[in-house]
């Protein structure tokens, strides 16, 4: 019972050296894509800095001048 706690809370610090040491040596990407992860492994997208990106507002701005789209909101506005 022992033996297995110790066991976990090595391969705990082992994971979290292993992870400082590529962060320390992994190059950084200039670009920001707002992607961003949970110490749990979850993935989740900063809304401030995706939708500030660039090719990101004119997608928006072709879809909002999109003859198929304007069409769906003049049919289904109230």
């Amino acid at each position: 019972m022992l033996w297995n706690k110790i066991c976990v809370i090595f391969d705990r610090l082992k994971f979290s050296i292993m992870t400082a040491i590529i962060n320390l040596f992994k190059k950084s990407n200039p670009k920001d894509t707002g992607l961003r992860g949970t110490v749990e492994g979850r993935l989740y997208v900063d809304k401030k800095v995706f939708y500030n990106r660039q090719e990101v507002r004119e997608a928006i701005a072709n879809l909002k001048k999109s003859v198929v789209i304007q069409e769906q909101i003049e049919a289904n506005r109230i």
